[in-house]
């Protein structure tokens, strides 16, 4: 076997070094990008003629020449470096992997097939030699220069870093391995063993061994495994390594001194492999170089990518773009229409689709493909071939439509409701009932003197029992198929769905589903996901052994609480025990199981944990990627960040990087929908502490299809059928940009919020119990979200935490509340009635170590559920009564705990105050909202104003310099900074909706000033002669007409414009009104968005009121305007309708609007569209007030 065949595994016994997520890769390589970026134009203004030659090597017409371009790509995949102890005084790497897949067009370049053992996860990747063969040398090349570029910068010394020789020699695949690290592993090690400067001090450090034998081969410390037939084993890697870097050499003598090495080593014959090697092991220490030296952005991890100024925007990857979710629909799709519409939503700004496959479109039957057959595989791995060519990512379901399920789940595993019935018998009387189609749980009778009797269930038949005296009341417990099938499911995907509670039921339907997509590489799907969950059973066939297990008693002793009878707190007890249970059930049996799963494939799992009856917190903590969801039209109950905080939340505790939201679902209704509309809503989510955007969604439509296209029934149309197309890449770069931001660091908020999830379960009213977005009473009437909202509104930056995190996940450490995704200053506990004994512990051991604990309202008093409730009462008031409380001030108590402090009263403000936690004078703004970040010193702020914001703003004393990014242009500059009585204000000026990202440092930055306006004279309209000229759209594109003012298109009698969706141009040419050097032009109300152009030069779009964009300099005569205004597709779908055009042709739901009604767009009236003014320009200067606020 040869050792390109021969690299199957790899084994280390480096114990700390775990699998880790597939996400991180892509942020990392940007590091590496921009800082070989930086180094190329360094050398290139010195005139280093090496730099000219490397910066022009490119291979193809249409290829970027920067290095960031040929980096990014979602195929290409970076190992991450350790430091190996080093000799004293010298920085020395090892480097546990390559760059590879170079190749644009390498379909098949990222992890064939992959094992995981002793915690590391290894892959088979083409490398180098695959760039090669696919004839893309130059660009292998340019890459290996680069890393010498790197590797000679950081002055790295390697040290036995080689790949298997013939990998270069014969310019053909080899595999090579890529280890992947988790994010602690980054934070103990990389982080924490950065390429030292050793002395004297680092004497105790042991070096980690990672060389051990295998399978005849040896895998060496950089990963590779040599077997005994690869002829150029012998070769010493150590002097390639000397030559590579050595002090005080250029790159042409040791080019030299290394050529004539290798030839005295192989006798001539190895001069060009042996020169390659030394090449690719450049790019090794490269890559190792710039991954210790910044630790990985990892795809759950939140480290800083690397150190930047804060005037630079962070790099933008596949995972900081939107991503939208894609219907197939009747999974119908062919390769070249699946390339056709992933190189269009590439061209959009999009960096991945999540792929879901639902019911067809009529007269399609014939091109359906069936869910999970080998023909639809294929499709999906082609797909996500393609997406990965294009540097994008692809998603799916492990289910169609949504719900998990279909025809091979069996009744055993389908999804269950509990019922319990209950009959009365009198004594000597036969009691009889047939299970009718039910699966018998327990029985228990029970007379009115209290005595209980269990009937064991019948084996078959009806179940049958001779009541003793007395009279009696028998209770049946059991579960039957709940109804539930796959929602909207794909051809061949339709059938029950599974049983979530059951683990059996999983597993069963996870080993059919990896049965069926064996033939995909691992590593071909991103990320596996789950949808909101909308299963409505309430049993399992598993869960009255576990409840036994985990509760302590036998729930069929308790049917008649279970059933509602009883006094209301028992009844409440036994029911809050039954809801806990379910909610470990699902978690253990379900989500964990599916994150596991998707693991071992090399995918992260999406989980969409709302609409369940389990602990939200811990759902969402229990997938890589917490997803929630904005559903239905702003300000809406069903579009509320406080719920949407949730998932956020669940990132920032157990240390996620990304969050992410289903976006936009029924934001309006059909065609209606603007990008102004979707900005506030992703606003909304960016404050509630999203960063993963995926939008709700698109439709697949062969080219062929008349328009509008195949369509889904509750879907933004984001496609390029609709009109909104045209601008969208402006709103996807804005969302790019600030996802950028607020993907690095962690989250740096004021209060940590306890969810006291046992009020909400103790309640005697019903037993299943979801917690949903839709309209969430479960919040609004509760205190915990009566305090979340209040916070808010209030400028305190919160988030929640559950009793499972607290224990888990939070630690104390310098006073602050902190775990691998955030810090708090204190933690808050709503009015609580119930808690268990153990969280109230954690809270005073929290307190102990250093924290501040706040209780609002009265200690607990009780604790939920109905298990051993008089020994676990004892033990509460027992940790209660160790706290000595004093009165500190009117209705607020203080008691020191150890290093920290408990405080306790009725009014929040009071008690944050005494506690000392100071409100971020940032966030505590009228007018503005804001969510903060910290990135290593940085501290990072996404901002929307809610009001004009023209003032100066305390930013912190410590803090020396202020940032000003704009994401929906990508301006930066540096804030104009006063003192002024001791604090230290920065100048932010900023429209109503409009947001800025800003970025604070206590060190001085030095750096372009941010450019402000101020009103500076009186506003002038633009009068003249403006002509009106279609440029795309339809159905046909109107006739060109002139006004003498601003008018729609619309409601001037021409039917064409009237229905007409798409852009026109309006110009005009106009005279300076003054002699200002800057202006402003208000385009006055745009329907919908606009492109701005001023003689022949492109000043910006505009998306949002206020729609206004600066001008630069006038000429004194003949200013050209030209405003290219793009509607949305109301009006042309309205023709259709009036028409009776049959468009709507879909199975299923077909096709409804926003009520759930079927869709009619044919009495909708004409909607506005084009400009209507007024257009004006106004003077603007650059001055900001100095004096006192």
């Amino acid at each position: 076997m040869s050792a390109r065949r021969g690299v199957s595994r790899c084994r280390s016994p480096l114990g700390r070094q775990v699998a880790g997520d597939v996400a991180h890769r892509d942020d990392t390589i940007a590091a590496l990008a921009q800082r070989a970026q930086e180094l190329l134009e360094h050398r290139h203004r010195r005139g280093h003629p090496w730099v000219c030659r490397v910066g022009h090597a490119v291979d193809r017409q249409d290829d970027d020449v920067s290095v960031a371009r040929l980096v990014e790509g979602g195929q290409h995949r970076v190992a991450a470096g350790l430091a190996q102890r080093p000799a004293r005084n010298e920085h020395r790497i090892v480097v546990h992997g390559i760059v590879s897949a170079v190749a644009a067009g390498a379909r098949e370049g990222v992890a064939a097939v992959a094992q995981q053992a002793n915690g590391v996860r290894c892959r088979h990747v083409g490398g180098i030699g695959e760039a090669h063969r696919r004839g893309s040398a130059e660009r292998a090349e340019l890459l290996l220069d680069v890393a010498q570029f790197v590797g000679e910068a950081r002055r790295v010394h390697l040290v036995d870093v080689g790949v298997p020789p013939r990998m270069v020699r014969h310019l053909e695949p080899a595999a090579v391995q890529v280890t992947d690290l988790r994010p602690r592993h980054v934070e103990r090690r990389v982080a924490e063993w950065r390429l030292w400067e050793l002395g004297d001090e680092e004497g105790g450090r042991e070096p980690v061994a990672l060389e051990q034998r295998r399978d005849r081969g040896v895998v060496r410390l950089d990963g590779i495994v040599e077997r005994e037939d690869d002829e150029s084993i012998g070769h010493d890697l150590r002097s390639a390594g000397r030559c590579a870097a050595r002090p005080g050499t250029g790159e042409r003598a040791r080019e030299a001194e290394c050529e004539q090495h290798g030839r005295s080593r192989d006798h001539g014959g190895q001069s060009r492999a042996s020169f390659a090697r030394r090449r690719v092991r450049a790019l090794l220490a490269a890559v190792g170089t710039v991954l210790t030296l910044a630790p990985a952005a990892h795809g759950q991890s939140n480290q800083t990518a690397s150190p930047r100024s804060i005037l630079d925007w962070p790099a933008v990857t596949r995972e900081s773009k939107p991503w939208t979710r894609w219907w197939w629909l009747g999974s119908a799709v062919d390769e070249p229409n699946l390339t056709r519409e992933i190189a269009t939503l590439d061209s959009a700004g999009f960096g991945g689709v999540e792929v879901t496959v639902i019911y067809g479109a009529k007269g399609a039957d014939s091109v359906y493909i069936p869910y999970l057959t080998p023909r639809w595989v294929d499709v999906v791995r082609y797909a996500a071939t393609e997406a990965g060519r294009r540097g994008m990512g692809l998603d799916l379901p492990q289910g169609s439509g949504w719900r998990i399920g279909g025809p091979s789940v069996q009744p055993a595993d389908a999804n269950q409701s509990l019922a319990v019935t209950v009959d009365t018998v009198r004594g000597g009387k036969r009691w009889q009932r047939d299970p009718a189609g039910r699966r018998i749980d327990a029985i228990v009778a029970v007379s009115d003197d209290g005595r209980r009797v269990r009937i064991p269930p019948p084996v078959s038949g009806a179940a049958t029992w001779e009541a003793p005296a007395g009279r009696w009341t028998v209770y049946v417990a059991g579960t039957r198929f709940s109804g539930d099938n796959v929602k909207r499911p794909a051809p061949g995907g339709a059938g029950p769905a599974i049983d979530p509670f059951s683990a059996d039921a999983t597993d069963r339907y996870l080993r059919m589903f990896a049965d069926r997509t064996a033939a995909w590489p691992r590593g071909t799907i991103r990320s596996y996901f789950h949808d909101s969950f909308e299963y409505t059973g309430d049993g399992s066939a598993e869960l009255f052994p576990f409840f036994h297990t985990h509760r302590g008693y036998d729930l069929a002793d308790e049917l008649p609480a279970l059933a509602g009878r009883g006094t209301d707190d028992h009844v409440a007890r036994v029911q809050s025990d039954y809801r806990q249970t379910l909610d470990e059930m699902l978690r253990e049996h379900f989500v964990e199981r599916l994150t596991r799963w998707s693991h071992e494939r090399g995918a992260l799992m999406r989980e969409q944990a709302h609409g369940s009856p389990g602990n939200l917190l811990d759902l969402y903590a229990t997938a890589d990627i917490p997803e929630t969801e904005i559903f239905g039209v702003l300000g809406s109950p069903d579009a509320d960040p406080m719920i949407n905080k949730f998932a956020s939340s669940a990132a920032h505790v157990a240390g996620k990087r990304l969050a992410s939201a289903e976006s936009f679902t029924w934001l309006d209704e059909h065609f209606t929908g603007t990008l102004a509309h979707m900005k506030v809503a992703a606003d909304n989510m960016f404050l509630a502490g999203i960063n993963h955007l995926v939008y709700h969604g698109t439709a697949y439509s062969p080219a062929a299809a008349a328009w509008p296209g195949w369509q889904f029934y509750a879907s933004m149309e984001i496609n390029p059928r609709n009109a909104i197309w045209r601008d969208l890449p402006v709103f996807n770069r804005y969302v790019a940009r600030v996802q950028s931001a607020m993907q690095e660091g962690i989250a740096d908020a004021d209060v940590l919020l306890y969810w006291p999830i046992w009020d909400n379960w103790h309640d005697p009213s019903r037993r299943r119990m979801d917690f949903r977005v839709h309209d969430p009473v479960w919040f609004n009437d509760k205190p915990f979200g009566r305090i979340a909202r209040s916070l808010h509104l209030n400028g305190v930056g919160v988030d929640y935490v559950s009793d499972r995190q607290l224990t888990a996940n939070v630690r104390t450490s310098g006073g602050r509340l902190r775990t691998a995704g955030g810090s708090w200053s204190a933690i808050v506990v709503p009015n609580v009635q119930h808690m268990p004994p153990a969280t109230f512990e954690r809270l005073l051991g929290l307190a102990r170590d250093g924290a501040t604990v706040v209780f609002v309202g009265r200690l607990p008093r009780d604790v939920p559920g109905a298990s051993r409730t008089t020994e676990r009462r004892a033990a509460l008031a027992a940790a209660r009564r160790t706290i000595p409380f004093r009165e500190l001030e009117d209705d607020v108590y203080l008691a020191r705990a150890g290093e920290g402090q408990i405080l306790q009263g009725d009014d929040v403000d009071a008690l944050l105050r005494a506690a000392g936690v100071k409100r971020d004078p940032i966030g505590y703004q009228t007018g503005l909202q804001v969510i903060r970040r910290v990135a290593g010193d940085e501290r990072r702020y996404f901002a929307v104003a809610h009001d004009v914001v023209d003032r100066w703003i305390d930013v912190g004393d410590a803090t020396r310099a202020v940032a000003l990014l704009d994401p929906m242009t990508g301006r930066a500059g540096l804030a104009r900074m006063r003192t002024v009585g001791g604090r230290t204000q920065a100048f932010i000026q900023l429209d109503p909706g409009h947001s800025l990202i800003i970025r604070t440092s206590p060190t001085a930055v030095h750096g372009p000033p941010w450019r402000y306006g101020r009103l500076a004279g009186p506003l002038h309209e633009l009068r003249g002669q403006w002509t009106v000229t279609f440029l795309d759209g339809g159905p046909v594109l109107p006739k060109p007409f002139q006004s003498d003012t601003v008018v729609t298109w619309t409601g001037r009698g021409d039917e064409d414009a009237d229905r007409f969706a798409g852009t026109a141009r309006y110009s005009v040419t106009f005279d300076a009104p003054d002699t200002a050097s800057r202006h402003l032009l208000n385009l006055g109300t745009v329907h919908e968005s606009a492109r701005v152009y001023l003689n022949g030069r492109e000043l910006g779009a505009v998306i949002e009121p206020f729609f206004t964009v600066e001008t630069g300099t006038l000429r004194q005569t003949g200013n050209v305007l030209e405003v290219e205004v793009t509607n949305v597709s109301a009006n042309r779908i309205r023709d259709l309708d009036r028409r009776g055009v049959q468009w709507r042709i879909f199975n299923d739901i077909n096709f409804v609007g926003i009520d759930y009604k079927p869709f009619d767009a044919s009495r909708w009236p004409v909607r506005p569209s084009g400009l209507s003014g007024p257009i004006a320009l106004q003077p603007l200067s650059g001055d900001v007030p100095s004096g006192q606020r």
